[in-house]
């Protein structure tokens, strides 16, 4: 079922699947919760993202405290969305330095620790909004998301056309422990349609990777999840 041109983010509460499909130009962002078991989905209200209007990603999420938190784009805030009702309520807004936006969040739970990727290309941990715990460190602008455990902080990036993402991991302390590697599938699109499609995100879920990725042309256009199993 399509709820909107492209999946830009994903995240689980552990048993749900969350998309985060974005509008033209990711203007707006639609949640939409799955669940692979029972093959039950459900549709959220549709938000504005503030976006600028121009060619970018946006609508990245993490889940925190039994919430779905969207990204703003261009923006130091996040706002949840209620798991059951996928009703918006509460916003954050995060101490990042002047004219540093965050692209993404996530939230480590065993260490109560949010992890944001600055628009900077550094990696920012807080304990709460206000309190910066860690010497931020480079992981390197323009990249496509970040995924994390309770070890390490996986840094992706991908290019138009290629089945993967690239993927670096940082420990907690900023030190590089895995070099760049491809996670991939050959199923991903197609392609033979020239520069229609790219990578965005991935996380681990119940023994498998699942990944988004997105199209605007063609047979690729719209939104795409894949399973991976883990070897």
């Amino acid at each position: 079922t399509k709820y909107g041109q492209y999946i830009q983010g994903i995240t689980t509460d552990g048993d749900n699947l969350y998309l985060a499909y974005t509008g033209n130009k990711n203007a707006n962002i639609t949640i939409v919760r799955k669940n692979l078991v029972t093959n039950e989905s459900a549709k959220g209200t549709t938000y504005d993202l503030n976006t600028t209007g121009d060619n970018h990603d946006a609508g990245k999420i993490f889940f925190y405290n039994n919430q779905v938190w969207v990204v703003k784009d261009r923006s130091n805030q996040v706002f949840g969305i209620n798991k059951d009702t996928l009703v918006a309520s509460d916003t954050m807004t995060f101490a990042l330095p002047d004219g540093v936006n965050a692209f993404d969040v996530k939230y480590n739970e065993a260490n109560e620790l949010f992890v944001v990727y600055g628009s900077d290309g550094k990696i920012y941990m807080f304990s709460d909004p206000n309190t910066l715990v860690n010497t931020p460190f480079s992981v390197g602008a323009n990249k496509k998301s970040i995924t994390i455990n309770d070890s390490y902080i996986y840094v992706n990036s991908s290019s138009n056309n290629q089945q993967f993402l690239t993927v670096e991991a940082y420990d907690y302390d900023g030190k590089k422990v895995i070099n760049a590697f491809n996670l991939s599938a050959d199923n991903i699109c197609d392609t033979s349609v020239a520069d229609s499609f790219n990578t965005q995100a991935f996380i681990e879920y119940k023994g498998l990777i699942i990944m988004v990725a997105l199209g605007w042309k063609g047979a690729n256009n719209g939104g795409h999840v894949y399973a991976i199993t883990m070897k």
